[in-house]
């Protein structure tokens, strides 16, 4: 689904909504969906619009369950792997490594394998951390802005879905570019 159209506010708004319920219902299909949003640099007010958006929207269904609450880390264990994600513009992302065993210890001692996905720069990478976590910055689905642009960055525009067995060490990577 392109975001093109009605540039209104209002048409910008019902775009974007639309986009994440396609996404969570394309998800749904799989399994459960936990969503957790976490504000970014630049959205943190159209953050709380679209979770609060999504709450009301998957409210009546059992199988689409959205936080509610909003942090910038956020940590789970999904069979013995602990999957954590943080935008990536507060902390410093080579720390991640010491923080995130700090702040979930119990997660983190439950866990045999370790994943953090990231963002905010835009760029796909494997991150050097300083213990036994595997820290993937994610490409964003944005591309390259006007601003972005202008200083001379530029990125891949793409959405990254990562599969992770609930056993298995190893995740599988699917690649779609956005249309």
């Amino acid at each position: 689904m392109a975001l093109d159209g009605d540039a209104s506010p209002r048409g910008v708004v019902s775009q974007y909504v639309s986009y994440k319920v396609s996404q969570v219902d394309l998800c749904s299909q799989f399994g459960k969906v936990d969503l957790w949003y976490m504000p970014g640099n630049h959205d943190e007010l159209a953050t709380v619009f679209l979770a609060e958006a999504l709450r009301g929207w998957f409210s009546q269904r059992a199988d689409v369950s959205v936080s509610d609450t909003i942090h910038s880390l956020r940590a789970s264990l999904y069979g013995t792997t602990l999957i954590a994600t943080y935008h990536g513009h507060d902390l410093r992302v080579r720390d991640l490594g010491e923080i995130i065993p700090k702040r979930f210890p119990q997660l983190w001692g439950k866990s045999l394998h370790r994943y953090c996905f990231t963002g905010h720069y835009h760029t796909e990478r494997e991150l050097p951390a300083k213990s036994d976590i595997t820290i993937l910055r994610m490409p964003s689905f944005c591309g390259t802005d006007e601003w972005h642009y202008d200083q001379g960055y530029s990125s891949r525009r793409a959405i990254n879905a990562y599969v992770i067995d609930k056993t298995k060490a190893g995740i599988g990577l699917t690649d779609e570019l956005v249309k």
